[in-house]
């Protein structure tokens, strides 16, 4: 672990509530601009109660040539994940266009399309290396379809998660792995992420073989039970462009990170 990242430890992570957000940015702005605002940001909404860790990953879409977005956040409670999406839906505001700028609500700025943002309860959640390594994310969901309750697709996933965590933990550059369930929705989740290619000197080519390395790993989905009759409806890998890090800024530590500079831009504006 860097010695300026701190608070963070290996093992399970004490985690019960997660959120996470996929949307697309409008107008192609550039990532030296979208490094710098979301780290402006950040310096409020890390400030939540019980956030553990954010991964905020992007990739261009290879058809529409969109900037792909969103985040991952681990909380201590799934009220605390409740709590954060309720807060910057409804109350926390930022500056949208014009001059001078009219303030917008968080999610439902004019910058952000097809916003898709959800809240879960954690199965499980475990980091295999210290998070500055976690580099590439891969981000899954499927809908289960099991008719015995949701309690009993709970314990179907507890029962599963060792197996689940286990698999990813033996894979090449494994990072973390987290297990999520929304039962009101009848949705799963897991987040997958790995560590960068250091193959090659040219920073683009390490970056594509970095989503290709994950991208060909096999889904983890192939544990879920199959009582469950789980079908994938969700599937992206992308580099992160920052992490943010509570956990570590509690700790007298770095208070976010950019795991794929300089191939993707570091915060600039860190007054």
């Amino acid at each position: 672990m860097s010695a300026t990242v701190r608070g963070f430890k290996l093992g399970e992570i004490n985690a019960a509530g997660a959120a996470t957000a996929e949307f697309s940015l409008v107008g192609h702005p550039p990532l030296q601009q979208i490094a710098n605002m979301q780290d402006m940001e950040r310096r409020i909404m890390d400030a939540r109660p019980g956030m553990y860790i954010k991964y905020f990953p992007c990739r261009y879409d290879a058809v529409t040539g969109d900037l792909k977005v969103g985040g991952g956040y681990l909380f201590d409670s799934r009220q605390n994940a409740e709590g954060y999406n309720h807060w910057a839906t409804n109350e926390f505001e930022v500056d949208g266009p014009g001059e001078p700028p009219k303030k917008e609500k968080f999610w439902s700025r004019s910058i952000f399309k097809d916003v898709q943002r959800r809240t879960w309860d954690v199965i499980g959640a475990c980091n295999f290396t210290f998070p500055d390594q976690h580099a590439v994310v891969r981000f899954q969901r499927w809908s289960y379809t099991d008719t015995a309750g949701d309690d009993n697709a709970i314990a179907l996933l507890k029962q599963t998660y060792e197996i689940i965590r286990e698999t990813a933990r033996k894979r090449r550059g494994a990072g973390a792995v987290w297990v999520l369930i929304r039962p009101e929705d009848r949705l799963i989740g897991m987040v997958t992420t790995v560590s960068k290619v250091a193959d090659g000197n040219d920073s683009t080519e390490a970056g594509n073989m970095s989503i290709a390395e994950l991208e060909r790993q096999p889904s983890l989905g192939a544990h879920l039970p199959p009582q469950l009759g789980a079908v994938e409806v969700y599937n992206r890998t992308s580099l992160m462009l920052t992490i943010w890090m509570p956990t570590s800024r509690l700790a007298g530590g770095v208070h976010q990170t950019t795991p794929n500079f300089p191939l993707l831009p570091a915060v600039t504006n860190l007054s």
